[in-house]
Formats: structure tokens, sequence, C-alpha cells
């Protein structure tokens, strides 16, 4: 738990891991604004003459009005339509396994035919589109089809790729080419995707949308730098997504997933201590379930300290002595 500095009255809740909200609201002369933290239960109370500067792992927070942290009730998946993006191997697949374990009905998509044929043989109740989540054609799409069939209650962002290594120090023309690539399909079009579907969102009665970060969006990994710079741009567009529903009081969660490396095929040449899908994947449901809007995992843990901590040790860790040999 953070600590406070100035005049308050502090009293302990029940201990529960769930999420907790300022929530805004207005009485005759004390404002509650709304924000979210990942802390532990508390309530605390001041007096609008009373400033108070709160210190909590999610930074330092100078609060003027009263102030008061709530339980916010648990999401429910089962009877929920889940639209997962990248959803026919790794992460997506094993996230389409474990949406449908709780009850929720599930549409991925992918850019390949054939591997969404094979994930719609397996698992017959999922529907599978083809789109290319880079491709404004594709994605307007994909929402008319979407829309056809009753609509998403839950949006998870989660296709993403990684190129291979390139010294930036030379000259290649390919630097560009793979930067709008990764960019186009790791954050650009989350954007997009998000603008389509969110008045869809918006007019349900319980949703979210799930962006999916790294810890690289915190320690940018030298091998792949742009993959680190996207996942550092969607890790701050997220926060600001969020803050901007709560602006507009809209029920929309934003939960942002910041996995570790994790072992899929796009991790296969990188020196690493991958967890599995299956780990992950685990976390982030528990997360949704709980209201916990922003979800690391793993060594993403460690490495979101230690970048905060020792910054320069974060960096040698996350960038090993055998990366230079390959950007010689």
């Amino acid at each position: 738990m953070g600590f406070f500095h100035t005049s308050f009255f502090y009293r302990p809740v029940t201990r529960k891991p769930l999420q907790h909200q300022m929530q805004e609201e207005t009485s005759s002369n004390t404002l509650t604004r709304h924000f979210v933290l990942d802390s532990p239960p508390f309530v605390l109370e001041t007096s609008p003459s009373a400033p108070v500067l709160l210190c909590h792992r999610s930074g330092i927070i100078p609060i003027s009005q009263k102030v008061k942290f709530l339980n916010n009730t648990t999401m429910e998946l089962k009877g929920k339509t889940v639209l997962v993006t990248g959803g026919t191997a790794g992460i997506g697949l094993e996230a389409t396994k474990q949406f449908l374990a709780n009850g929720a009905r599930v549409i991925i998509t992918g850019r390949n035919q054939a591997k969404l044929d094979a994930v719609k043989k397996s698992y017959p109740s999922i529907t599978a589109i083809q789109s290319d989540v880079a491709d404004a054609d594709d994605a307007k799409s994909l929402f008319d089809q979407v829309k056809a069939l009753g609509g998403i209650d839950i949006l998870y962002n989660n296709a993403g790729v990684m190129s291979g290594p390139l010294n930036l120090g030379v000259a290649n023309e390919k630097h560009f080419e793979v930067a709008k690539y990764e960019m186009d399909i790791n954050y650009l079009g989350v954007i997009r995707l998000n603008n389509l579907f969110m008045e869809m969102l918006k007019s349900r009665k319980e949703a979210a949308i799930i962006n999916t970060t790294s810890l690289l969006s915190y320690v940018p990994l030298n091998l792949a730098p742009t993959y680190s710079a996207s996942k550092a741009a969607m890790r701050f567009y997220t926060a600001a997504l969020r803050d901007h529903l709560e602006i507009l009081n809209s029920k929309v969660k934003v939960f942002e997933l910041s996995p570790p490396v994790v072992a899929t095929s796009m991790t296969e040449s990188l020196e690493n201590n991958a967890i599995t899908p299956e780990k992950l994947v685990n976390a982030l449901i528990a997360g949704i379930k709980k209201n916990q809007f922003t979800i690391r995992v793993g060594l993403s843990k460690v490495v979101y300290m230690l970048s905060r901590l020792a910054p320069k040790f974060a960096y040698a860790q996350v960038n090993p002595a055998g990366n230079t040999k390959l950007l010689r």
C-alpha cells in the first residue's frame, strides 16, 4: 500500500483482489473524480480544503478534492461475444479456447484461410473470418460481418508481428518497410478497429477492449526496435483511451495485457525464458474477471519495476551480450 501526506481519514475495507475506482460525483461542496488504480482495497476521504499527495506504484497523484476508492463489480464472461484478432495460433488460439471454456461465444480473425478452417474444424462453435487488421477495407468488412452476426461485447486486439533483427546503423530500405509493417498491425490497426467498434461496444450493458502491450513497452529490445516502440505506443494509447471513456462516463472497460516473452512462433529466435500461452491467458482471464485493468504477467512485472528503479540494469537484462553478434 502507498502512503499519504497531510491530514486524512483512513478506513480499511475488506481485502479482496478487486480493481478499485474513484467514481465521479458532485454533492454540496465536494467532488470525487473518476480515476483507476490497481491498489489494495481502501477508502480515503478528505475535505476540499485538505489537499492530499497520494504516493502509489502507479505514480504520485495530487488530490485536492474528496476522494473515495470503491470496489468495482466483477466482469462476467459467460454469454459474452468476444472478437479475437489473430486467433489461429499462439496466444490468440489459447484465448479462444479459454473464452469458450468460460461460456463466451468467440469470433476469430486471421489472414490465412487454411489456418482459420483448421481452428473452425477443432472448435465448430466459433465464427472464423478472414481479415487483415492492417487493411482498412478488411477492417470495415469485418465490422459489417460482425454487426450482421449480432455484434460483440469484447474486442481483444491480439494480432501482432515482430520482424527479424536489422542494424539500424546500416542504410537499408527495409528499415522503413519493416517499421511501417509492424506499426500498421501492432498499433494503427488496433486504433482502426477500436474506432470501428466503439459505438457498438458503448451500446452494450457490459463491454471491454483488451489491448496487448509487452514488457518491451518498458524496456526496448535492441533486436526489435519498432516492435518495442509499437508496444510503448500501445501502452500510452491504452491509458488515454481508458481515461477518455471515463470522461464520457462510458461503461466500456479497457484492459492492458502486458506479457513477458511467450512461447510462440514469433519468439523462437530469441534467447528467453518464455512462458506458455496457456499461462498467459490464465492470467488474462483472471484479470478480466476481477477488473484488473493493467495485467502484467511474469517477468513483465519485474521489468516494469526495474525500468523505474534501475533502468540501465533493466536494459542490460533485456538485451544480453548475445544480441550483439546478431547486429554485426
